[in-house]
């Protein structure tokens, strides 16, 4: 990371915390609020917290190292790190749908497919359409359901 300005990245740190005091911020990406400032001030934060910035603020990471890129592109800016609950909402139908068509009657198999769908979608960017394409849900669950089968015949 040689060609970056840390002086310019900590402002940018700075300008998206805002009105979000220092300590608030520090508490949620598990630093001493006066490391977050000594990285405000310009010293290189290691990529872990680089990470976890971009995150906390749905921005690119390289917005965040270089200031040239958009904060969030097109793509970027309709993807969001969904909550669990979210995940859930939308994966209940198309879990119901591929167990009526296969046959499935298995409650605890349903639930294990939904903890996977959960694990794996609430912690990535997903769009809202993917969410409301049943047919992208479905396949999903069939994916999920492999890996649930296969975790249970190995157990």
């Amino acid at each position: 990371m040689n060609d970056i300005d840390f002086s310019m990245v900590g402002k940018r740190i700075e300008s998206l915390r805002g009105k979000l005091s220092r300590e608030k911020l520090a508490a949620s990406l598990a630093i001493h609020p006066q490391t977050l400032r000594n990285y405000e001030m310009g010293r290189e934060p290691p990529v872990s917290v680089l990470v976890a910035v971009a995150r906390h603020f749905h921005v690119t990471l390289d917005w965040l190292l270089s200031g040239e890129s958009p904060a969030t592109s097109g793509a970027l800016a309709s993807r969001r790190t969904l909550l669990p609950e979210t995940v859930a909402l939308a994966a209940v139908p198309a879990i119901r749908s591929y167990a009526a068509r296969e046959g499935i009657c298995d409650t605890d198999l349903e639930a294990r497919i939904l903890r996977a769908m959960v694990d794996y979608l609430s912690g990535i960017p997903v769009t809202d359409a993917v969410l409301r394409d049943h047919a992208a849900m479905e396949n999903m669950v069939g994916l999920a359901a492999n890996i649930v089968r296969g975790q249970r015949s190995n157990a």
